[in-house]
């Protein structure tokens, strides 16, 4: 979990005194504190003093854990976001330390001890606190026993045993504690109290808190409860979780864009849980017995924190059997465009493609999306990105536009976009939505479908395009259309060659009409 904070100091640890001495130090690791001279416990070389220190470290570490924090850059960035986001999500694989980065940003707030280097969000004084889990037992079991220590060895967690001043036990549940009373570094006690979703609405009412902890995805009753805990606060509600919900309301107010400013998202995969010099807290055979665990339908989740759709999901492809670097479309590439058209809540899209003929493999070259911008806008971006190439267009640009009575085709081909003549249809004249599904999917699974990394906008959507009731769920779905079109029409994509042509001639070319194109080219 990696250092290499900046210096600033943070705004709620006192500046002189035994707390910052002890305390206030930069994130670093064990062999930084004790140098390195110890030797291997295992060696034949290792003296009785070096077996004495190794030991004292062993203790020093399990007895005050935040001085030996040290995050990895993924979960970094989202301690990171908390100077400016009240409300964050990091929503990631399994096994890469989530319960962990909660736990210890929650240590912090309780205890006021930072690292000296602190970027993330800071409270001067004493606070409360509420940490949260599923049921009573997990919440015990993982929470209360990162925060605390297990059963036994309390004081051996993220929370110091010497700040803990009182522990009230729970009735009910053997092990557990209702709430504990800890000392902040300004002088008063900060209060945490630990809860869970099985106990219903009801008991997350009540007084405004400062910090809320929910660890896995809460129901949606129980998250406007902590919403409305948090303003006379000005606090903070941090969650920690897989999605294996799939896109439920709760990962819909981050996924895949926020829903207001004062939220903010962090995605970590299996293969982040890693730091700057290769070192992680799994081990190589490890990562890859854990992908193999898990059903196909789940991986996406459990390795890299992408919403699980299970039977839903479209496009139910590993990433990793369609993904490549950026491609050279070869000078034999034929190229189609795929344009959806926006409206309402929808933006406008287009995918430009290319077809490699030679192995019958179809690459996204580049992805467009916007919102609530004129056709002139639109336009502009398909000439600018790839000029000279036909568009594919949906049925609906026969619909006139209610300003000119233009048809919408119409008015892009007066802005020199080369708009096949009829839209997108399969050969037989249909626009069946299946048939383009099918065939999509058909080549990611064969290898005869790729896209590069950098192509955020289809991504983002391929990643959560699915059905409901065995419809296919209209959200977040523009690029998704235009790459449909584009696939339909995929029979008249062209070979540009690189040459300048008459201007008058833009106008008018039309795949579909090679004599006309001809006559046009010769006036």
């Amino acid at each position: 979990m990696s250092a290499g904070l900046s210096s600033a100091s943070p705004k709620g640890m006192v500046s002189k005194g035994r707390h910052r001495q002890n305390y206030c130090r930069p994130l670093t690791t064990p062999s930084t504190n004790w140098g390195s001279t110890l030797t291997s416990p295992n060696s034949p070389t290792a003296s009785l003093r070096d077996l004495q220190r190794l030991a004292h470290l062993a203790t020093e570490m399990s007895r005050f854990r935040l001085k030996f924090f040290r995050p990895y850059p993924r979960q970094l960035e989202h301690l990171w976001k908390g100077k400016d986001s009240r409300f964050r999500l990091l929503m990631a694989g399994n096994r890469v330390g989530k319960s962990e980065t909660g736990s210890a940003e929650v240590a912090m707030h309780l205890t006021g001890i930072y690292p000296e280097n602190w970027k993330g969000k800071t409270f001067e004084r004493a606070i409360k606190a509420w940490v949260g889990g599923v049921t009573s037992v997990s919440t015990r079991d993982i929470c209360q026993s990162k925060l605390l220590g297990p059963p036994g060895s309390i004081g051996t967690g993220w929370i110091p045993g010497n700040q803990i001043v009182k522990l009230v036990p729970s009735r009910g549940n053997p092990g557990a504690y209702e709430y504990v009373l800890i000392k902040h570094t300004s002088g008063g006690t900060s209060e945490l109290y630990f809860k869970s979703y099985e106990q219903g609405r009801e008991k997350w009412q009540g007084v405004g808190v400062h910090v809320i902890w929910l660890d896995e995805e809460p129901p949606m009753a129980i998250w406007n409860e902590c919403l409305a805990r948090v303003p006379e606060t000005e606090g903070i509600i941090v969650l920690t979780f897989t999605p294996l919900k799939g896109l439920s309301e709760v990962v819909r107010t981050f996924y895949p864009y926020p829903d207001s400013h004062e939220k903010a998202i962090t995605r970590m995969e299996l293969e982040e849980a890693r730091h700057d010099d290769g070192s992680s807290h799994l081990a190589d055979e490890e990562v890859a017995n854990m992908k193999l665990r898990y059903p196909p339908y789940e991986r996406e989740a459990r390795q890299k924190g992408i919403p699980v759709l299970g039977s839903g999901l479209i496009y139910a492809v590993s990433e990793s059997e369609i993904i490549e670097p950026p491609p050279t479309p070869g000078p034999f590439w034929a190229r189609i465009i795929g344009l959806d058209l926006g409206g309402g809540e929808h933006a406008t899209a287009f995918t430009l493609l290319g077809h490699d003929r030679d192995t019958d493999c179809v690459h996204v070259l580049h992805t467009y999306k916007a919102v609530d911008a004129k056709i002139a806008v639109h336009a502009a971006a398909i000439n600018s990105t790839s000029p000279r190439v036909p568009v594919a267009w949906p049925k609906d640009a026969h619909i006139r536009d209610r300003n000119d009575g233009r048809k919408f085709a119409d008015i892009y081909r007066q802005h020199g976009t080369f708009m096949l003549r009829d839209h997108a249809q399969w050969p037989d004249g249909s626009v069946g939505v299946e048939a383009g599904l099918a065939e999509i999917l058909n080549r990611m699974v064969e290898g005869r479908f790729k896209c590069s990394y950098n192509h955020q906008h289809f991504w983002e959507e391929v990643r959560v395009y699915h059905r409901r009731n065995g419809v296919v769920h209209k959200q977040f779905d523009d690029t998704m259309d235009s790459l449909r079109y584009g696939m339909m029409m995929l029979r008249y994509a062209k070979r540009i060659r690189e040459r300048s042509w008459p201007s008058h001639a833009r106008s008018i070319y039309d795949p579909l009409d090679s004599e006309r194109s001809r006559q046009g080219r010769m006036n």
